[in-house]
């Protein structure tokens, strides 16, 4: 079963189940049930849960927005500023990205944009953290413009989390009224506070992430450097020889610490100056048929030339 199989028929039992559920408990418990969903603000739909609250209402309408009231507005007008250039680069990214989609004819990994579609080009053993990660920053997205709401008065209704399908997300409930009666400039703060967040978080990320393994170090965690092994195509000579997870640290003696000395080692091995060969012991090579001897001079001990075919696609390295 392919993975899009797979994973359409995960979501479908999982909703399944939910919506059987959520029916049995609805017949045996009637209004109870109904009042206990409502009093906490979950609500159940097709291929759709969503979870409202009001309880962070008015942490973010008290002290904290009071009391760093002209740094959090210092903050999100760098927020708007920012905003305004991502707004005109992403404008320029997706034309570029439309004129090469066409302009260019085979697949090409040079694009700035790829779309990432579960089941399709990411992978099922990744699908959950991918959605944590949807979900988190999500939350982040969403607090960024409930905490500049705050900031410029607009009273905040409620909160909440919903999922629709597979996908996570976060949402708040603003008031409307109040927003209009901001000025652009203030608006612009609030709505450009979101993606302003992500961009932070981004940031945030990458930092800790270049820095791991210098903060794993003193931690008494050491470096290995080799690649990883993520997949073997099929037909390959190493398919069912080299499996996923495999730890590679040289090639022909040419030691591989990244996918930069993986290409290199792979260059230098098929470099036309070089023997097209390696010379094995026998009994490696009884069940094949190659008998042509290109072994050094000298070699008196039986061995036979084992040739190696090249393949650009073989493994995928990490």
């Amino acid at each position: 079963m392919s993975q899009i199989l797979q994973l359409v028929f995960r979501v479908s039992l999982f909703w399944f189940l939910v919506n059987l559920i959520h029916i049995l408990l609805t017949k045996l418990l009637g209004e109870k049930y109904n009042f206990y969903l409502s009093r906490n603000g979950v609500f159940i739909k097709f291929v759709q849960l969503q979870w409202h609250t009001k309880r962070f209402n008015s942490a973010l309408s008290e002290g904290f927005v009071r009391r760093y009231s002209s740094k959090i507005a210092l903050w999100f007008t760098c927020g708007a500023y920012f905003g305004i250039i991502a707004m005109f680069s992403s404008i320029l990214i997706l034309m570029y990205t439309f004129i090469y989609s066409f302009v260019q004819e085979s697949e090409d990994s040079s694009k700035i944009l790829t779309p990432v579609v579960p089941g399709v080009n990411l992978p099922n053993s990744q699908v959950i953290p991918y959605l944590l990660t949807l979900l988190v920053s999500g939350i982040f997205h969403e607090y960024g413009h409930a905490l500049a709401a705050a900031r410029e008065g607009v009273s905040l209704y409620g909160a909440g989390l919903f999922m629709f399908l597979i996908y996570p997300a976060a949402f708040v409930d603003l008031n409307t009224e109040a927003l209009k009666q901001c000025d652009a400039f203030q608006r612009l703060r609030i709505f450009c506070a979101g993606v302003w967040h992500n961009c932070i978080m981004m940031v945030g990320a990458y930092v800790i992430w270049t820095s791991l393994p210098f903060t794993l170090f003193f931690m008494g965690y050491t470096k290995e450097y080799a690649v990883t092994v993520t997949a073997v195509e099929p037909g390959s000579a190493l398919f069912n020889q080299v499996y996923t997870g495999t730890k590679i640290y040289s090639i022909n003696d040419c030691p591989v610490i990244d996918k930069v000395s993986w290409g290199q080692c792979l260059f230098k091995m098929y470099d036309k100056s070089e023997v097209k060969g390696n010379c094995v012991d026998d009994p490696i090579l009884s069940d094949l048929k190659s008998n042509t001897d290109c072994c050094e001079e000298g070699v008196t001990s039986p061995k036979k030339c084992l040739f190696q075919q090249y393949s650009r696609h073989t493994m995928s390295p990490r």
